[in-house]
């Protein structure tokens, strides 16, 4: 829904004829035709908005983070984006609970590392945790959905393909191992902990 350089949308839907829809789906067959005659009254137009063409290049700013929606907004193609905010929060968690063992452990005034400090570290490996795969999550998004319209040059409409092609990139999201990606971040911040 692009307004143009200096508009500012105050909503995210427009209203939509229902002739127009129909008209864009006349050539497909006539289930699909069928669906789109159903509603009775006019429609709206919703806009899908992703950060795939300007990804976040940091979750993070000192000891302030972004997670969710606001670090890596995707298409709703895969249906995983409070999947992935609570991948987020468990990396989260882990980090600041593992900051607050180490609290427990190492007084500041004895070498420690002051919360401040430790806050930090603990965003760092978040960002260092989570960015990649975030990234991956929008940018797949948008891939499937040009597979759903069509429009992906590599697989076209070869439904073998297609199913292929949607079958990796969802397995890649379902069978991922939350729990070894905490231990993993506690790993990793601990170390970081240690060169300190």
């Amino acid at each position: 829904m692009y307004l143009g350089p200096d508009a500012w949308c105050e909503k995210f839907t427009l209203p939509a004829r229902k002739a127009d829809a129909v008209k864009a789906f006349e050539g497909f067959n006539t289930a699909v035709r069928a669906i789109i005659d159903m509603p009775q009254n006019e429609l709206s137009k919703w806009a899908v908005f992703d950060t795939c063409v300007y990804p976040v290049p940091t979750f993070i700013r000192g000891r302030v983070c972004i997670s969710g929606d606001a670090a890596h907004a995707a298409a709703t193609y895969h249906g995983t984006g409070a999947s992935f905010a609570v991948e987020d929060a468990a990396v989260l968690a882990q980090l600041l609970s593992t900051a607050d063992e180490y609290t427990e452990s190492h007084d500041v005034e004895n070498g420690g590392i002051s919360k401040p400090n430790l806050l930090r570290k603990s965003l760092e490996t978040y960002n260092s945790i989570r960015l990649e795969r975030a990234h991956w999550l929008v940018e797949t998004s948008r891939h499937i959905g040009k597979i759903y319209q069509g429009q992906n040059a590599e697989v076209g409409v070869d439904s073998t393909k297609c199913a292929q092609e949607i079958d990796w990139r969802c397995r890649k999201i379902w069978h991922y191992d939350v729990n070894q990606m905490t231990r993993e971040t506690k790993e990793l911040f601990t170390k970081q902990l240690e060169t300190v």
